[in-house]
């Protein structure tokens, strides 16, 4: 099969996930900041990265994190009541 590997980078038990604006609503499945945070730290280009395409959106958390980081983001949504 594939041997497991335990990284414990991601194990973000005692962070604060309600910082910055993720608090201001509850979602039922929302992504916590830490791992948005880190997957834009590890996997986009270093100097390169001017854009963040989330075709999901969700609660916004990658979106934020994308701002803080001086990232432009787009989603590909369409809200019928805001038309």
């Amino acid at each position: 099969m594939y041997n497991r590997i335990f990284d414990h980078n991601w194990d973000f038990k005692t962070a604060d996930t309600k910082e910055f604006t993720h608090c201001y609503h509850a979602y039922p499945a929302m992504m916590i900041p830490q791992v948005a945070r880190t997957l834009i730290e590890q996997f986009a280009p270093k100097d390169k990265c001017d854009l963040l395409f989330d075709p999901y959106m969700g609660s916004g958390t990658s979106l934020v994190e994308a701002s803080l980081k001086g990232i432009n983001s787009i989603v590909p949504i369409s809200i019928p009541w805001l038309n």
